[in-house]
C-alpha cells in the first residue's frame, strides 16, 4: 500500500503538469494566396509572405470583386515547445477558419476537414487534432486551405466569423467540444428560417392545392419554387452537412429553382415559348455541371431574360387581367429577392439582417410575404367566385322551376289521343321544349324544339318560344311554325331553333311541318317531311 502511494503522487503530478500545457497559437500568422507543396516544409522561409491576425474574419472573398470563385491559400505559425513535453499526449485546436483545409506538423500531414470540393466540404467548426508523440523544441504548423464561392457564406456557414481557439494543448484538456456552443448559437440564430420554411412549405402546399382544383399550370410552379425555396432554409436550421446541403443547394436547388421561377413567370404572363425554356435548361445543365466559368454568366443571362420578360409585361400591362397583375408582382418581388441573395453571395456578404439573437434571411421572408399575398389573392378570388356560382345556381334553379312551369303537363288527352312526355334536361334548365293542345274537334297538337346551345340563354328562347304557343290560335302546323318564326327572329342573337309541329286529326290522319328538326317516326319507320330553314334566321321564312 505504501509502495502506491508514490506511483500516485507521480500519475498527479504527470496529470496536473499536463494541464498545464496551454500555448496560445491566436494572433499573427503568415499567409500565402498560392498553392506549393513544399510550404508545408519546417525550412521553408515564408519572411516574403503577409500576415494574418487569428482568430478574425474568415477567407472567402466574393467573386463579384475577385474575379475568382475558388482559390488555394497557406497558413504557418512557427512554434517554441517548452522542454518536457517529449512523453505528453498534445493536440492541436484550431478554430473555424474555412471548410475545407488540410494541417501539416513539422511537414507531416496531421488531418483536416473536407477534400477541397464543394460536395463535401465541411461545415466549418473549431476541431481538435492530436499530434504524434516526441514534439519537443522548434516546430512549424502550416495550414492548407482551400475556398469556393459556392460554400461561403451560404446557409451552412458560421456568420463568417472565426472565433477561435487556436491553441496547442495537453490531449486531455483539448477543447475538443469548441464547436458546440457555436452549433447552438447558429441554431438559434436561424430559428427564422425554421419559421420561414414552415410558413413556405405551408403555402407551397395550399397553392399546389388551388392548383389542382384550378388546372392553374403558373401556381404549379409557384408551389415547387416555394417549396424548393423552404428547403433551403430548413437545412439552414438543421445544419445538415455540406456533403449533402452543398450538393442539393448549390449544384441542384440553386439552378433548378431559376428555372422553376422562369417557367412560373412564363406561365404566368401566358407566353407559350418551348425555345427559351430548351434552351435556358440546356445553358443552365452546361453552367452548373461542365463549366464553372459559365456560372456567374448564367446568373446575369437568365436574369437579364426574366427582367426582359417583367418589362415586356409591364408594358403590356392594359391586356392583363387583375389576376396577371398579382402573379406579375409576386414574379418581379421574388425575382428581387432571389437575384439580390445571389449577388450578394457572389460578393462575399450575406443577405441577411440581425434582429435580436436571430438572423433574418431577406430572401426567406420577401419570398414568403409575397406567396402569402398571393394565397390572399387568390382565396379572395375563389371566395368571389363561389359566391358568384352560388347566385348563378340560385338563379339557374328558379329558371328551372319557371319552365318546368312554362312546360305542359307531362300528359295530354283527347278522345282518340293520349301524348306522354318525359322532360330531363342535362343542366339545370335545357334548351328543349315540348308542348300540347287539345283541341275542341278531339284534334291533338303537338311540338317539339330544340334551341341552339345550352344553359340560361337557350332556356330564355325556350320560354319565348311556349309563350308564343300558348297565345297561337292556329292548330296548322306550318302556320304554327311561320308564328313562331316571326316571334323568335332577331331574338336568337345568332342561334337558331329547330322544331317539328304535328296535328292529329280526329279521323286518324296526322299533318306534320318541319323547321330543320329530324324527322319524325311511326311504327320505327322515318316518315319523310319536306325540310324547312331552322327558326329564328328568316322572318318571312316559310313552312309546308
Amino acid at each position: 500500500m505504501r509502495a502506491l502511494v508514490p506511483l500516485l503522487l507521480l500519475a498527479a503530478g504527470s496529470t496536473a503538469a499536463q494541464s498545464l500545457t496551454w500555448i496560445d497559437l491566436s494572433g499573427d500568422w503568415r499567409i500565402i494566396e498560392s498553392d506549393d507543396p513544399t510550404f508545408a516544409q519546417p525550412g521553408f522561409d515564408d519572411s516574403a509572405w503577409k500576415t494574418v491576425a487569428l482568430p478574425g474574419r474568415r477567407f472567402f472573398r466574393g467573386a463579384v470583386s475577385t474575379g475568382v470563385s475558388e482559390y488555394f491559400f497557406w497558413l504557418r505559425r512557427t512554434v517554441e515547445l517548452p522542454a518536457g513535453l517529449e512523453n505528453r499526449k498534445l493536440a492541436l485546436t484550431l478554430g473555424n477558419l474555412t471548410e475545407n483545409y488540410e494541417v501539416y506538423w513539422n511537414g507531416s500531414l496531421l488531418g483536416g476537414a473536407g477534400d477541397f470540393t464543394v460536395a463535401h466540404s465541411q461545415i466549418a467548426r473549431p476541431r481538435t487534432f492530436d499530434l504524434p508523440a516526441g514534439a519537443s523544441g522548434r516546430v512549424t504548423i502550416s495550414i492548407r486551405g482551400w475556398v469556393h464561392g459556392a460554400i461561403g457564406p451560404g446557409y451552412w456557414r458560421t456568420d463568417g466569423i472565426d472565433s477561435g481557439p487556436y491553441v496547442l494543448t495537453g490531449a486531455a484538456n483539448a477543447p475538443r467540444r469548441a464547436g458546440e456552443p457555436l452549433f447552438d448559437r447558429l441554431r438559434a440564430q436561424t430559428t427564422p428560417d425554421l419559421v420561414s420554411s414552415t410558413l413556405l412549405l405551408l403555402l407551397a402546399l395550399i397553392i399546389l392545392l388551388v392548383s389542382l382544383r384550378q388546372r392553374r399550370i403558373e401556381l404549379l410552379w409557384l408551389a415547387l419554387f416555394d417549396a424548393a425555396v423552404a428547403y433551403r432554409f430548413l437545412q439552414a436550421w438543421l445544419l445538415i452537412a455540406p456533403e449533402t446541403a452543398a450538393w442539393a443547394s448549390y449544384v441542384i436547388l440553386g439552378p433548378i429553382n431559376r428555372m422553376i421561377f422562369l417557367s412560373f413567370l412564363l406561365a404566368a404572363l401566358r407566353i407559350r415559348a418551348r425555345w427559351l425554356q430548351a434552351a435556358a435548361w440546356i445553358f443552365t445543365t452546361l453552367a452548373y455541371v461542365r463549366f464553372d466559368a459559365l456560372r456567374l454568366t448564367h446568373l446575369v443571362v437568365l436574369s437579364g431574360v426574366t427582367v426582359g420578360l417583367l418589362g415586356w409585361a409591364v408594358w403590356r400591362r392594359q391586356e392583363r387581367r387583375r389576376e396577371e397583375n398579382a402573379m406579375l408582382a409576386a414574379a418581379a418581388a421574388l425575382f428581387a429577392a432571389g437575384f439580390t441573395v445571389d449577388i450578394l453571395q457572389y460578393a462575399g456578404l450575406t443577405a441577411s439582417a440581425p434582429i435580436g439573437p436571430y438572423r433574418v434571411e431577406l430572401h426567406a421572408i420577401l419570398t414568403a410575404v409575397f406567396s402569402a399575398a398571393l394565397v390572399l389573392d387568390l382565396t379572395r378570388r375563389l371566395l368571389t367566385d363561389s359566391t358568384e356560382k352560388l347566385r348563378l345556381a340560385n338563379e339557374l334553379e328558379a329558371a328551372r322551376e319557371i319552365q318546368q312551369l312554362l312546360l305542359p303537363a307531362a300528359e295530354t288527352s283527347t278522345a282518340l289521343y293520349t301524348a306522354e312526355a318525359a322532360y330531363t334536361p342535362a343542366s339545370e334548365v335545357g334548351g328543349d321544349f315540348h308542348w300540347s293542345r287539345a283541341e275542341s274537334d278531339g284534334s291533338l297538337l303537338l311540338v317539339v324544339g330544340d334551341v341552339s346551345g345550352k344553359g340560361l340563354r337557350a332556356a330564355m328562347l325556350v320560354s319565348v318560344a311556349i309563350g308564343i304557343l300558348q297565345n297561337e290560335a292556329s292548330k296548322s302546323p306550318a302556320a304554327v311554325l311561320a308564328a313562331l318564326n316571326r316571334g323568335l327572329a332577331g331574338r336568337a342573337r345568332g342561334g337558331f331553333v329547330t322544331c317539328c309541329c304535328a296535328l292529329f286529326d280526329a279521323d286518324g290522319k296526322a299533318v306534320i311541318a318541319s323547321a330543320g328538326h329530324p324527322a319524325p317516326y311511326c311504327d320505327g319507320r322515318e316518315i319523310e317531311a319536306p325540310p324547312g330553314l331552322p327558326l329564328g334566321i328568316v322572318p318571312g321564312a316559310e313552312y309546308a
